[in-house]
């Protein structure tokens, strides 16, 4: 199957993130029918290409955005693919997909070629990676690329920000709100107050502080006695983070002696992601560069202000790296992608992996 059938197939299969079922039984098929050797780890279809010297692991997440029931019309207007209108198109990141199992059966056809381990991976739009559930210690590799991103064809991102989703709740003392207000302590004041202190928006360095939820209150004529914050931190360091986590704690612990309430911060670990701190490998960046070259596309380097699979797989001490295949609009309904982005992705993974095979013989 060329990339353009491969890409039509799996934008029809429903993944919203969670139900990534089809999509990963179809994907299974494939590599069967291929005589690729692969298995199962709690959803993920990882695949194993043999080569020589240490292995390269190349993602692709599996799922979308699509609400549950939607159903993808792709539409093709003689040099790319754009959403019917009515849902999302699903590029990200089924062209991811598409282009690693273009690949994959390109690969099979060569001699010369290293190690190769292709995981197709599960809930990575809902921020509960799959990827966090691959033993990749097992594969020994000495380079991690991560195919996702919107981004020009040729563009790699080198490091992305961590989050820490965090919840702040303000226990107060209800009372009436006419008849003797000054026995009560207000939750929605201390909130507000401690809102206005935080510092809502963006920082030097790219530290993002935000605050995305309130709940509190009630009833009109009452002291409101218990309000609710949940929001997020992101940095692109570790040291970052603790900043902020320790600014925010703080902080409650100057409300909580102020007003005489219980100001409670607690952060929500299962939702959270971890920095993706850059690795500075001037080898690898050649080796980007002159493959750029070679697949003719323009080498550039940027930054993930968001987070995707190459956050946990980061955490195995390996180099890691995001490559970008291109397209429009993702998560949107006017979601667009070239088959030119397609086929220019696949030749640029392939031209790393060439110029990777004499490295891994070394």
């Amino acid at each position: 199957m060329s990339i353009k059938e491969l890409f039509i197939t799996l934008v029809k299969i429903p993944s919203p993130s969670g139900h990534e079922q089809g999509v990963s039984k179809w994907v299974a098929g494939y590599l069967n029918k291929l005589g690729v050797d692969f298995e199962m780890i709690e959803g993920n279809v990882v695949a194993q290409i043999p080569g020589d010297g240490p292995s390269i692991v190349l993602v692709a997440h599996m799922d979308t955005v699509q609400k549950v029931g939607d159903k993808i019309v792709p539409i093709w207007n003689g040099t790319g693919f754009k959403s019917g209108g009515k849902t999302i198109l699903g590029a990200d990141n089924k062209a991811g997909v598409a282009v690693l199992l273009s690949l994959i059966k390109d690969l099979t056809g060569l001699k010369a070629k290293p190690k190769v381990i292709a995981a197709f991976t599960t809930k990575e739009e809902a921020g509960k990676m799959g990827s966090w559930l691959i033993p990749i210690s097992k594969y020994k590799p000495t380079l991690i690329l991560n195919v996702d991103g919107g981004k020009s064809v040729g563009t790699i991102d080198v490091k992305a920000l961590g989050q820490v989703v965090f919840e702040i709740e303000v226990i107060g003392k209800a009372a009436h709100a006419s008849l003797n207000p000054e026995k009560g302590i207000h939750a929605i004041k201390i909130a507000a107050e401690i809102i206005t202190k935080i510092n809502i928006g963006r920082r030097a360095g790219g530290d993002v502080v935000n605050i995305g939820f309130i709940s509190g209150g009630g009833a009109t004529n009452v002291v409101t006695e218990q309000t609710l914050l949940r929001g997020e931190l992101r940095s692109f360091t570790k040291a970052g983070l603790q900043k902020m986590q320790n600014s925010l704690k703080n902080l409650c612990k100057m409300q909580e002696f102020k007003h005489g309430a219980k100001v409670i911060y607690k952060e929500l670990p299962e939702v959270g992601m971890p920095v993706w701190e850059e690795t500075k490998s001037v080898k690898w960046l050649t080796v980007f560069k002159k493959a750029a070259k070679k697949a003719d596309v323009k080498f550039k380097t940027s930054v993930m202000y968001a987070s995707s699979d190459a956050n946990p797989l980061s955490k195995h001490g390996v180099a890691t790296y995001s490559i970008n295949r291109g397209g429009k609009n993702p998560h949107s309904f006017s979601e667009s992608i070239t088959l030119a982005e397609m086929k220019k992705a696949k030749s640029f993974i392939m031209e790393i992996l060439k110029l990777c095979y004499p490295l891994s013989r070394r």
